[in-house]
């Protein structure tokens, strides 16, 4: 297991910035995965947040198509 450190921030900031979640939660185990779909973004802005079920990655609510 890498030792891989993440700069989160809360679930109730990403909500009081307008953030929207696009994924699930990432557990440790699965750091890898978030480290790929991180990358799949490219310079999209995003922010990675922390919840209950691990570590999701959310995007401006004006940027994600509903």
């Amino acid at each position: 297991m890498k030792d891989t450190k993440y700069i989160t921030i809360s679930a109730s900031e990403a909500e009081s910035r307008g953030d929207f979640p696009i994924t699930h939660g990432y557990k440790e185990d699965e750091y890898d995965i978030l480290d790929r779909a991180i990358k799949t973004l490219g310079e999209k802005k995003h922010v990675l947040v922390r919840t209950r079920e691990g570590i999701v990655i959310a995007r401006p609510v004006a940027e994600v198509a509903r």
